[in-house]
């Protein structure tokens, strides 16, 4: 008899907790939340594409899990933005599954690269993302003053990911400079950055590129306002910056100086000159600061 009833209390322990999984499981999927930042940062299908999952989904239903990180009492999703799109809309149910990061950046870092392991993405997808995985992982942890070890850790970054997707140290710069241009293009206009990266509206990749350097953007229309404001931004040369061309200068003479030194009869004239155009250049320094 005690048998039976310790049976029947597992019994009903292994259903009560079957039941809290159940319901924990649904107030997850009615408190799913979608952080702009994570939505914004993935490529978007297009719209064959969307309109391709739509069908299989509601043909065959919503196979593969959602990935949900659970951040205190909030659910973010991490993976699944258009099956969750498409399961809601038709009213259709779903799996999640849940993960654990540290971070938002950690976070991004696994969904580049959970995009970067799928097949079908187009090559400026693919710059794209190679691009924002150098940017994120030059950025971490990285100090406000830029020192030679700074110089050496983003060099290694980029030989590192060149090495990964088999590219050069070049491309990998070229594909951040890429990622940063479009990055501040949604900014201020997300649906055209999502046109660009789907492929709809049809941008030269050197314009983007080139848009990354321009200090601030307060908007953008189209596409055709790319060239325009990239055409705003003159370098400054060293004959417009008095300064700079002076500074220049006072190297030259400094190196030109340094290489004339020897076994010499005159070292003492060459040593005098050259501790004057090393006050000179410590002079200009401190103006230019």
């Amino acid at each position: 008899m005690a048998k039976k009833k310790d049976l029947f209390k597992s019994l009903n322990q292994g259903v009560l907790k079957q039941n809290k999984k159940i319901i924990k499981t649904e107030g997850i999927k009615e408190n799913i939340t979608i952080l702009p930042e994570f939505l914004n940062l993935i490529p978007p299908l297009k719209t064959e594409e969307f309109q391709s999952l739509e069908e299989n989904i509601l043909q065959h239903g919503c196979r593969d899990a959602l990935l949900v990180w659970e951040k205190g009492n909030e659910y973010l999703l991490v993976d699944g933005h258009n099956r969750y799109k498409i399961c809601t809309k038709h009213g259709l149910d779903f799996n999640v599954k849940l993960l654990h990061f540290e971070d938002n950046e950690e976070v991004k870092n696994y969904m580049i690269n959970n995009q970067l392991s799928r097949r079908n993405l187009t090559p400026e997808q693919q710059s794209y993302l190679r691009g924002l995985r150098y940017v994120n992982e030059k950025s971490q942890g990285q100090r406000t003053d830029l020192t030679s070890g700074q110089n050496d850790l983003k060099l290694e970054t980029a030989d590192k990911l060149a090495q990964e997707f088999k590219v050069s140290p070049k491309t990998i710069k070229r594909d951040a400079q890429y990622a940063s241009g479009l990055q501040k293009i949604g900014e201020v206009n997300q649906e055209l950055k999502d046109g660009i990266l789907k492929g709809d509206v049809k941008v030269k990749k050197s314009d983007i590129q080139a848009l990354s350097r321009v200090e601030k953007i307060e908007a953008i229309q189209d596409e055709n306002e790319i060239s325009k404001l990239i055409k705003k931004e003159k370098p400054v040369s060293a004959s417009s910056n008095p300064t700079g061309l002076a500074l220049e200068k006072a190297k030259k003479k400094i190196i030109s100086l340094t290489e004339k030194l020897g076994d010499k009869s005159d070292n003492l004239k060459i040593t005098a000159n050259l501790e004057t155009e090393l006050k000179k250049l410590r002079k200009l320094l401190e103006e230019k600061l």
